[in-house]
C-alpha cells in the first residue's frame, strides 16, 4: 500500500493507521478503536466540507485545497487527523494525504485545514472517487474515533483548444471547427490526447446575440482531436465544450470568430 502525505505525518497519524489495518474488515471505517484504559470521551465530528463542495481537480504540479469540520471535545487535548484516501476500503487502500493545520483544534469550534497534493504521487488509474475520514482521540482516553465522513471526486485536468477557419468565410459555404482534448497525465508529468466516452460540444453563437447553442457534438479519438462541420450562415463565435467524465474536469473554450462574407 502506497501512502503519500501532504506535509510529515505525525505519530498519531501513523499509528492510527496501523490500528485500523489491523481491523478485521477491510472495507469497514470502525467507529471507535481501543487505543487507551482511560475514562475520556473521544471527540465528535459533525458538517464535513472538502474543497467546498467542488470535485478536486489535479493538473500538473500541487494541488491545494480546504477542508472543515466541527469538532466537539468535552475533554481538551484532542489530537486529530484529517485524511483523503483511494481504494477498495479503509483498510485496502491504494493512496492516502493528509491535512495539515487541524491537529490542536479543541473545544467546540469550526476546525479548517488543508490539503497538498502532489500529482507525481497520483496515478491516473487513482481518478474517481475517494474518501474523506476523520480521526482523533485523547491522551490516555478509551479509544480513538475513527469517522468516514464523505466521499469526492478527484479528477485530471483537461485543457481543449478550438479553431474555427477559413476567416473569413464564404456565406453558404463551409466552416471546419477542429479542436483536440488532452488531459494531465499525472504519471507522464505532461498533458497527452484523450480519448473519453463523453462527446465534445460545437456550440455557435451569432454575432450580437449573447447565448450560444449546440450545433453538433463528436467524440474525441484517440489522440483528443474532433473535428466538425458546418455552414456558414452568419458571423459569430463557434466554441468547444467538454462535459467531464468520471476521471476527467469540464473545460470550455473561449469563442473564435469568423467573418462571414
Amino acid at each position: 500500500m502506497r501512502i503519500r502525505t501532504s506535509a510529515s505525518a505525525s505519530a498519531l497519524a501513523a499509528a492510527l493507521l496501523l490500528t485500523a489495518l489491523a481491523a478485521p474488515s477491510a472495507g469497514a471505517v470502525p467507529d471507535l478503536v481501543p487505543t487507551g484504559a482511560g475514562g475520556g470521551h473521544p471527540p465528535g465530528y459533525s458538517n464535513p466540507a472538502l474543497n467546498n463542495g467542488k470535485p478536486v481537480v489535479i493538473g500538473l504540479g500541487i494541488a491545494r485545497f480546504p477542508a472543515a469540520f466541527d469538532i466537539d471535545d468535552r475533554n481538551g487535548g484532542v489530537q486529530n487527523t484529517a485524511m483523503i484516501w483511494h481504494g477498495w476500503g479503509y483498510a485496502d487502500q491504494e493512496n492516502a494525504f493528509y491535512a495539515e493545520g487541524v491537529e490542536n483544534c479543541g473545544g467546540h469550534m469550526r476546525c479548517k485545514g488543508t490539503f497538498h497534493v502532489n500529482h507525481k504521487y497520483v496515478k491516473n488509474s487513482q481518478a474517481g472517487i475517494w474518501h474523506l475520514t476523520l480521526a482523533g482521540s485523547i491522551p490516555d482516553g478509551p479509544g480513538t474515533l475513527l469517522k468516514s465522513t464523505l466521499r469526492f471526486s478527484v479528477l485530471r485536468k483537461t485543457a481543449l483548444t478550438v479553431n474555427a477557419a477559413p476567416e473569413p468565410a464564404r456565406k453558404g459555404g463551409t466552416i471546419g471547427v477542429t479542436g483536440t482534448l488532452t488531459a494531465a497525465d499525472w504519471e507522464r508529468g505532461r498533458y497527452t490526447g484523450y480519448q473519453s466516452r463523453k462527446k465534445v460540444q460545437l456550440e455557435f453563437r451569432a454575432a450580437g446575440s449573447g447565448t450560444y447553442r449546440t450545433v453538433g457534438r463528436a467524440y474525441p479519438d484517440r489522440y483528443g482531436k474532433v473535428a466538425f462541420k458546418a455552414k456558414a450562415a452568419a458571423d459569430g463565435y463557434w466554441r468547444l465544450r467538454y462535459p467531464g467524465d468520471t476521471a476527467t474536469a469540464p473545460v470550455l473554450t473561449y469563442g473564435d470568430f469568423v467573418d462571414v462574407r
